[in-house]
């Protein structure tokens, strides 16, 4: 049994890891249930045996991607033989499921397949054929992935879409608005009003929609659920990669980096094109890292972790600078801790110690 008697805490742990699963980019392996119930645990200082939280994470998560399937299947008119039916009810297995649409000259085919699964995938004729070959679905125990036409990505509570051609966004809201029930699921019920308001923006303007970020500059326009940096024109700017944002810490150090956005082999993945930290007249330069998924809820923090750890460009800094650099990267949250007034105190102490 778990060491505490707090029922409270053990179903904080529930609730987190199933914020977690919501979250996860690396949803198809097996063992994600287990990895983030043990995150959750150590999180909230829960010890002992964590089987049965694991099945509780476990259930819950496979009862909410059971919703969302059947959500899809009511909206596309179609039923799922009897074993996919059991093998999604069954709460003790761990489930991942892609869906995908292709097109035909009199009808449209959509296709399931559970991962790792071998042989044909299911596939089902439409009556409808209003979404697109472009769109796709992944789902796993307490989250899923939607991504549409002209590559708008969309999770649990998270959606993100940049593109340079203001017409996309009339397929786009079609694609959104036959999947409204799905997209309410996931906490995106807000997204068509957002989508309809980034259309209107005027030229060079960035605001907030409620929770979503929009911003316009030319014709590229953008939208994202939730801020990177608190301000809806340093995320255009990042996003974009039409410039360098600049963030200042009380200490006097100074974080500049641009991103890049690209095409990957499962995605958008963004990175960080160019990066450099100043401090005290010395500033360093990271190397280029590209490779985190345009989805990842904590983006900001890796990516600039996965540049920090990619090494610093040939240079010699002086040990407060790597002092600086290697206090950052052990940071969870390397801007918050760049914003904060404990970050050099840190620095001074691995200085003290000789690290």
């Amino acid at each position: 049994m778990v060491e505490t008697r707090d029922k409270s805490v053990e179903e904080m742990v529930v609730e987190r890891a199933l914020r977690k699963l919501g979250k996860a980019v690396g949803f198809a392996w097996p063992d994600t249930a287990w990895k983030v119930t043990r995150e959750a645990a150590a999180e909230l200082g829960v010890e002992g045996d964590l089987e049965a939280l694991h099945r509780r994470v476990l259930a819950e998560g496979k009862r909410w991607q059971k919703a969302a399937l059947d959500v899809l299947c009511r909206t596309l008119e179609v039923s799922l033989p009897r074993w996919a039916e059991e093998r999604l009810r069954d709460e003790r297995a761990w489930e991942a499921v892609k869906v995908w649409f292709s097109p035909g000259r009199k009808w449209q085919k959509a296709f399931l397949k559970f991962f790792w699964d071998e042989g044909d995938a299911l596939s089902f004729r439409l009556r409808r054929g209003y979404c697109s070959e472009k769109l796709s679905l992944a789902a796993w125990p307490g989250g899923a992935l939607v991504v549409t036409v002209h590559g708008l990505h969309a999770r649990r509570g998270y959606a993100f879409w940049m593109s340079a051609a203001s017409w996309q966004i009339g397929e786009v809201l079609r694609e959104v608005r036959a999947l409204a029930s799905l997209f309410a699921l996931m906490g995106l019920a807000d997204l068509e009003g957002a989508l309809l308001a980034l259309g209107e923006l005027g030229d060079g303007e960035a605001r907030w929609a409620g929770p979503y970020v929009l911003a316009r500059e030319g014709e590229t326009r953008l939208l994202r659920r939730g801020s990177l940096f608190g301000d809806p024109g340093l995320d255009m700017a990042f996003f974009t990669g039409q410039g360098e944002v600049v963030l200042s810490s009380p200490g006097g150090a100074r974080l500049s980096v641009k991103a890049k956005v690209k095409e990957g082999k499962s995605g958008l993945l963004i990175g960080i094109e160019r990066g450099s930290l100043e401090w005290k007249g010395e500033e360093v330069q990271f190397s280029s890292w590209t490779g985190e998924p345009i989805e990842s809820v904590d983006l900001l923090p890796d990516l600039l972790k996965g540049a920090m750890n990619a090494g610093l460009k040939p240079g010699n800094p002086s040990p407060k600078v790597r002092a600086l650099v290697d206090t950052l990267k052990e940071s969870e949250d390397p801007i918050g801790a760049l914003e904060g007034e404990d970050l050099f105190r840190k620095v001074h102490l691995r200085l003290l110690s000789g690290y």
